[in-house]
C-alpha cells in the first residue's frame, strides 16, 4: 500500500494562517466594491429559498443564506461569503498536491499560481454560482486523489458528498463525473471498484443530494432541461467561436502557461500512446487495438482478486492521471461546443486548479539541464508576467487606462463596470415618488431587477417583464392586473443598440405607456450606463399573449392577403410591404438591432469593442425583404 503523505499540523496551521489572511484581503478590497447584477439575482434566490432555480441548481442561493442569515442582507455579507471560499479551495488544493508527493514547496507555489490566474483574482472577488462549485470541486479532487492512493472508505463517500453538493451548485460538476469515468474506463486495474457496493452507495448518496433538482425539474416542466440545451447565458457563435474561447482562456489562465499546459498535455498523451503501440506489435489494426483493452481488462489478476492495485507508484501515477484527466474535461468539452456556441470564459474555471497541478507537477528537477527544462523553466517564469498585468488591470483598470496610448471604451474599464446602477435605481425611485408613489417597479432583464430590488429601500421586490428571455424570473410574479408601473431598461454599453425590443409590446400588455428620454449615468465625464423609464398604465397581458394573439390570428392574413379581404389592386410587393410594417410594429423599435455585421478582419474584431464598445454595426434587418435591405 502507498505511503500515506501526512501533513505536519505545523505545516497545516501555516497554510491555514495564509490562505486566511489571503481571505482577509479579498474582503478588505471587496467592500469597496459595488454588487454585480448576476451577484444581485443569486441574492435574489436566497431571498427565495426553493428545491431549485431555471437556471442552476440551489447551491449558490443556500450557500449565501449561510451568511445573510447571520449578518442580514447585506453588502459585508455578501463579500464575505466570496471571500471566504478563498479559504477551503486553497486548502484542498494544497492538500491534493502533497498527497500527489510535491513538495511544500512546489504545493506552496501552486497556491501563489492560483492566485495570480486572472480569472481566480478577480473572479474571487465576487459571489457566483461558481463559488460553490469550484469550493466542491476541489474538494471531491482531494478526496479523490487520496483515496486512489490511500484507500480510505470514508474518503470515497466524502467524495460522493462533494459531487452532490457540487451537483446543487451547477450543472458543470457534471464535467467532473465525466472525467472521473475516463480515468476509470483507461485504469483497467481499477475496474474492481464497480464491484463494491461501498461505490454504489456513494453513486445513491450523490442521488440523494441532487433530487432537489429532479422535484424541482417534475414541478416545472422539465425546464432546466431548456436552460442546458438552449444555454441561457450564451447565444449561437459563429465561425470565429473557437477562436474567441481560446482567446477567454488566454486572457483568464494567462496565455504562457495555458501554452505550456497545452504542450505538457499533448506531450503525455503522445507519450502514452507511443508506449501503449510500441508495446503491441502484434496488433496490426485498429479494431485489434480496440480489442486488447477487453482482453487485459478481463486476464488482469488484480480484477480475479476483487481488491485494488497496491503497488505505490502505481497508485501515485494512477492519481496524477486522475488530475490530469479532471483538468482536460471541460476545457475540451467547451471547445467541442465552442463551434456553436458563444463559450464564458468562467465555465472553465472548475479546471483551473488541476491545470495548475499538472504544470507544477511536471516542473523540472533543479538537476535537470537539457533544453527542454530550461525552457519550460523559461516559459513558467514568463507566465507570470501576463498573469500580474492582468491583475493590475483588474485592480488598477481606471488609472491604467488613462495611461494607454488608445482611450478604451468605459464599458471596457472594470472601474466603471459595476458602477452606476445605484444612481439609476435612486433615479427611478424619486420619478415613481413624484408620478405615481402606488406604482409598482419593473424591469426587463433580470440582472436589472435584482439590482434594483437590492438598492431599493427595504428590498423591495422588483419583477421583470422578461420580453423575449426565460430565466428564473418567469417562474415568479411579475405584474398584477389593472396596477401601474414604472419599468425600465439600463444599457452596460452605452455604445451599442439595445436588442430587446420592448416598445412595442408594452403598448400590447398596457393600456397606456408613457415614454421619457434616455438618460446617460456618467462618472468622470464618461457615459458609463445608459437607462430609459416607461410609466405604464392599468396592466392588461403578459407579451407571450400579444405574441400568440398576433402569430395565431394575424400573421396568417398578413402573408396570404387575399383571406383579409385587400383590394384587388394590390401587388405581390405590396403584401410584402405590409407584412414587413406588421413586423416592425411588433418586434422592432427605435432602438432594436435584429443583426449585428463583425468586421472580418480578426485585428479589427478585437479593435473596435475595445474602443468603441461595439462589435460590429448594428442593422436593423427586415426578414421580409428579400432583396437583403433594411427597414426604412
Amino acid at each position: 500500500m502507498s505511503a500515506p503523505t501526512v501533513v505536519p499540523r505545523r505545516e497545516l496551521a501555516f497554510v491555514l494562517l495564509a490562505v486566511s489572511a489571503v481571505a482577509l484581503a479579498r474582503l478588505l478590497y471587496g467592500l469597496g466594491l459595488p454588487l454585480y447584477p448576476d451577484e444581485a439575482y443569486y441574492w435574489a434566490w436566497s431571498v427565495r429559498p426553493d428545491w431549485a432555480y431555471f437556471d442552476q441548481g440551489p447551491g449558490v442561493a443556500y450557500y449565501i443564506l449561510l451568511f445573510t442569515g447571520l449578518f442580514g442582507d447585506t453588502h459585508f455579507a455578501l463579500r464575505l461569503a466570496a471571500s471566504a471560499a478563498t479559504i477551503p479551495v486553497l486548502l484542498f488544493v494544497y492538500l491534493t498536491a502533497r498527497e500527489l508527493k510535491l513538495s511544500a514547496g512546489r504545493a506552496a507555489l501552486l497556491i501563489v499560481l492560483l492566485l495570480l490566474v486572472p480569472g481566480f483574482f478577480g473572479g474571487g472577488f465576487l459571489i457566483m454560482h461558481d463559488t460553490p462549485l469550484i469550493i466542491a470541486w476541489t474538494a471531491a479532487l482531494y478526496c479523490a486523489v487520496r483515496y486512489v492512493t490511500r484507500r480510505e472508505l470514508p474518503v470515497l463517500f466524502l467524495m460522493f458528498v462533494a459531487l452532490g453538493l457540487g451537483g446543487l451548485s451547477k450543472h458543470t460538476m457534471g464535467g467532473f463525473v465525466v472525467g472521473l469515468a475516463l480515468w476509470l474506463l483507461f485504469e483497467p486495474r481499477w475496474h474492481m471498484i464497480l464491484r463494491k457496493p461501498a461505490f454504489w452507495a456513494g453513486v445513491l448518496l450523490t442521488g440523494v443530494l441532487v433530487s432537489p433538482l429532479l422535484i424541482w425539474n417534475l414541478e416545472n416542466h422539465w425546464a432546466q432541461l431548456d436552460a442546458m440545451r438552449f444555454h441561457r447565458s450564451s447565444h449561437h457563435g459563429d465561425s470565429a467561436g473557437r477562436m474567441a474561447y481560446f482567446a477567454g482562456q488566454m486572457l483568464t489562465f494567462s496565455p504562457i502557461w495555458l501554452v505550456a499546459y497545452m504542450a505538457l498535455c499533448f506531450g503525455l498523451l503522445w507519450k502514452r500512446g507511443r508506449t501503449l503501440f510500441r508495446s503491441s506489435p502484434e496488433i496490426a489494426s485498429i479494431w485489434q487495438k480496440t480489442l486488447r483493452p477487453l482482453r487485459e481488462y478481463f486476464q488482469n489478476s488484480t480484477l480475479i482478486r476483487g481488491d485494488a492495485p497496491r503497488d505505490e507508484s502505481y497508485s501515485e501515477s494512477a492519481a496524477f492521471r486522475l488530475v490530469l484527466a479532471n483538468s482536460l474535461i471541460l476545457p475540451l468539452v467547451f471547445w467541442i461546443t465552442a463551434e456553436s456556441r458563444t463559450i464564458q470564459a468562467n465555465w472553465t474555471f472548475a479546471s483551473y486548479p488541476a491545470m495548475l497541478l499538472v504544470l507544477v507537477k511536471l516542473f523540472p528537477e533543479k538537476s535537470r539541464s537539457d533544453w527542454r527544462a530550461r525552457l519550460f523553466r523559461f516559459a513558467f517564469v514568463l507566465g507570470f508576467v501576463p498573469a500580474v498585468l492582468f491583475d493590475a488591470y483588474v485592480v488598477f483598470s481606471k488609472p491604467i487606462s488613462s495611461l494607454l496610448p488608445v482611450q478604451p471604451h468605459p464599458y471596457w474599464i472594470l472601474h466603471y463596470r459595476s458602477r452606476g446602477f445605484e444612481e439609476a435605481v435612486d433615479r427611478i425611485r424619486n420619478l415613481r415618488d413624484e408620478l405615481d408613489p402606488e406604482a409598482g417597479i419593473l424591469a426587463n432583464r433580470y440582472q436589472d431587477a435584482a439590482i434594483a430590488e437590492w438598492y431599493l429601500p427595504d428590498h423591495e421586490y422588483v419583477g421583470s417583464v422578461n420580453i423575449m428571455q426565460q430565466n428564473q424570473y418567469t417562474f415568479w410574479p411579475a405584474c398584477e392586473v389593472g396596477k401601474n408601473y414604472i419599468i425600465f431598461t439600463i444599457d452596460e454599453n452605452t455604445a451599442e443598440k439595445s436588442t430587446v425590443f420592448i416598445e412595442p409590446l408594452l403598448s400590447y400588455m398596457f393600456e397606456d405607456v408613457e415614454i421619457f428620454p434616455e438618460e446617460d449615468i456618467t462618472m468622470d465625464g464618461l457615459p458609463i450606463k445608459r437607462m430609459q423609464i416607461y410609466y405604464a398604465r392599468g396592466f392588461r397581458n403578459n407579451w407571450t399573449e400579444a405574441l400568440v394573439e398576433y402569430m395565431t390570428r394575424s400573421a396568417i392574413l398578413d402573408l396570404m392577403p387575399n383571406l383579409r379581404g385587400y383590394e384587388s389592386g394590390q401587388t405581390g410587393g405590396d403584401s410584402e410591404d405590409r407584412t414587413a410594417r406588421a413586423f416592425e410594429d411588433i418586434f422592432m423599435s427605435r432602438r432594436g438591432c435584429m443583426t449585428i455585421l463583425k468586421p472580418e478582419s480578426i485585428i479589427e474584431r478585437v479593435r473596435l469593442p475595445i474602443t468603441t464598445g461595439r462589435e460590429g454595426t448594428c442593422v436593423e434587418f427586415n426578414p421580409f425583404d428579400r432583396s437583403g435591405g433594411q427597414l426604412p
